[in-house]
């Protein structure tokens, strides 16, 4: 039996339910689903259009309705599924398949199988990018990403990354962000030329993982380790370099209006517009996370971020 914990989906897969009261511990287990049959989990992607979480159970992918909490549906024959993008605008959502190279198109309403789309080796993640119309999969063994039309599923290009991609993020203006795991950067992508525009070394930051874009303020925020934390000003949009990382072995980051994220394990935030520095940091004293205060990290010695409400 598996376990959705809605704390686990602070970082905004959830948002929207049932928001939690402002307290010093930070986010709370507000409700748990028990989701039956065989199969581990990774990525979930919630459709706020729809109600629906989609959760990715090793070969099938699992739809739960947010509101009744109940199993509406499931879609099969997706043999090693990463992760699940959603096009509201089109009616369609996307699988990235792990073991068979692919990824499966699918009818949102009906949840049946449209098509599916040779990838590169081990697609992992997978993001629907509204402004240039395209879906993009993020291939850990080949070390690229492909990109394919979303109304046709045809394969538009391929992307050389130069090692292997874990989680990317849109900007919905033109770019696309995506954390390269073995090299310890961020490479940023022009989605429409399908080029790596710039490339961002987060060390001492290592094997970064998760990745969120906070599009009010133009940041980057990042998640590896080891267990300290950095910053880094923001590099230009021309591929310029950036000046060296701050590091604590923890930190708080306050940004604009008073915003405040503590953080446990190696984090780093970039502003990739301006050269002003993104954030700036001050040692704290971590306290020891309980299991209902922090965000549980999904793989073994992932790094542990938890919000805090300004006081």
């Amino acid at each position: 039996m598996i376990d959705v914990v809605a704390s686990v989906l602070a970082a905004g897969l959830w948002a929207g339910l049932a928001p939690p009261p402002a307290a010093a511990s930070g986010y709370r287990v507000i409700d748990t689903l028990k989701l039956g049959g065989d199969g581990g989990w990774d990525y979930l992607t919630f459709d706020p259009a729809s109600r629906r979480l989609f959760v990715s159970r090793g070969t099938h992918v699992v739809v739960v309705d947010a509101d009744t909490r109940a199993t509406v549906g499931d879609i099969p024959d997706t043999p090693g599924v990463h992760g699940i993008a959603i096009a509201s605008d089109l009616g369609r959502g996307f699988i990235s398949n792990g073991r068979s190279a692919s990824a499966t198109i699918f009818d949102l309403k009906t949840l049946g199988k449209i098509g599916e789309v040779k990838t590169g080796e081990n697609p992992d993640a997978i993001l629907y990018d509204r402004a240039s119309g395209r879906v993009f999969t993020f291939n850990g063994r080949s070390g690229d990403a492909t990109a394919f039309d979303a109304a046709h599923g045809t394969v538009t290009g391929t992307i050389p990354l130069g090692g292997k991609p874990e989680f990317a993020v849109a900007d919905g203006k033109g770019r696309v962000y995506v954390n390269i795991e073995d090299k310890s950067e961020i490479v940023a992508l022009d989605v429409k030329a399908l080029q790596v525009k710039s490339r961002w070394p987060l060390k001492p930051c290592e094997e970064p993982s998760g990745l969120a874009f906070d599009s009010e303020h133009g940041r980057l925020f990042t998640s590896g380790l080891p267990v300290h934390c950095a910053v880094r000003p923001a590099a230009r949009a021309d591929g310029g370099g950036a000046a060296p990382a701050t590091e604590h072995r923890a930190g708080e980051l306050r940004g604009a209006r008073g915003r405040e994220v503590e953080l446990h394990g190696s984090a780093a935030a970039l502003a990739p517009r301006n050269w002003s520095a993104s954030a700036t940091w001050r040692p704290v004293t971590p306290p020891r996370p309980s299991r209902s205060a922090s965000v549980r990290a999904t793989r073994r010695r992932r790094s542990c971020a938890r919000p805090v409400m300004p006081s």
